[in-house]
């Protein structure tokens, strides 16, 4: 979980600093690996469709950015709690209430 989560921070990084397409990449590989492994069901599984969700708004793709944070929710749902502040900023951030 957490090399996946390093991967998907690397995979931003990179498209910071100039290699969109080749972060885009590494951060969805690192989304697969993490969501096919033993953490699957883990609270970095949001962590990691954030920083994605994150890296696509910067490219413009806001529909797909959008869906990953939802989806983000749900884990931080799942995982946390609806009372968690990690569960209700996003929840707040995206209009749906926690």
């Amino acid at each position: 979980g957490f090399i996946a989560c390093a991967q998907a921070a690397y995979g931003v990084a990179l498209a910071r600093a100039g290699d969109a397409a080749g972060g885009e990449a590494l951060a969805r590989q690192a989304r697969a690996d993490l969501r096919a492994g033993r953490d699957a069901g883990s609270s970095r599984v949001g962590e990691i469709d954030m920083l994605l969700a994150d890296l696509l708004d910067a490219r413009d793709q806001v529909e797909e950015a959008r869906s990953l944070r939802g989806e983000a929710l749900e884990v931080y749902r799942r995982v946390f709690g609806p009372d968690h502040p990690r569960t209700r900023a996003l929840a707040a951030a995206l209009g749906s209430g926690a």
